[in-house]
């Protein structure tokens, strides 16, 4: 799955082009759905719960619609949105990683060792964006949010969730991307811009 770097950078990218969501709430529930792994890697049953997962891509898409459409009218619209645009970067992620990414790395470390590397890989983007106007920028917005409980995951943990992710990111060192760069990342923005689009999405 993607870091929370990668899902505020997607954020960020979607906000540039709908500049209704450029704000603070609506990045706060970007990295929300997150927030059941603040003590750990959650288990499987609690991260697909909180994420509305389901094996199938499709259905997966179908699920997060069907949330965010039944419950956008009891949450800042912002704050929702922001929570269906995390979990539509992580399908579109599942869909292109296999066929694209990965295979990349498989050839650089081999099969056993694609999951250490794709971590790894995550990292060295991560820290390619630390100094950066717009992280700076989004790090100013989420310091300023303030969370709300969301498909039970409470909003102390959500607070805490974003606590600890400025603090991890505030104490990183700057290094340059590799396998993951910014037009991997554009290509995604680009499936799920295309996906909202299609199904008229507000």
């Amino acid at each position: 799955m993607p870091t929370p770097i990668i899902h505020l950078k997607i954020g960020y990218e979607y906000a540039k082009n709908h500049k209704e969501y450029d704000n603070k709430q609506f990045y706060l529930g970007v990295i929300a759905p997150d927030a059941v792994n603040l003590n750990g890697f959650a288990e499987k049953e609690k991260r697909w719960g909180a994420h509305i997962r389901n094996k199938e891509l499709d259905i997966w898409k179908k699920n997060i619609t069907e949330f965010y459409e039944n419950h956008k009218k009891n949450f800042d619209k912002n704050y929702i949105y922001g929570y269906l645009i995390h979990v539509l970067t992580d399908i579109y992620f599942d869909e292109k990683n296999p066929t694209e990414l990965f295979p990349k790395i498989e050839d650089r470390v081999g099969c056993e060792k694609i999951k250490e590397e794709y971590s790894n890989q995550m990292d060295l983007y991560e820290r390619s964006q630390l100094s950066t106007k717009w992280w700076k920028y989004v790090e100013s917005q989420l310091k300023e949010s303030k969370a709300k409980t969301i498909n039970n995951i409470e909003m102390k943990d959500i607070e805490a969730w974003k606590e600890l992710i400025l603090k991890i990111y505030n104490n990183k060192k700057v290094a340059q991307y590799d396998l993951i760069e910014p037009k991997y990342i554009y290509e995604i923005l680009e499936e799920l811009e295309k996906y909202i689009k299609k199904i008229n999405l507000r």
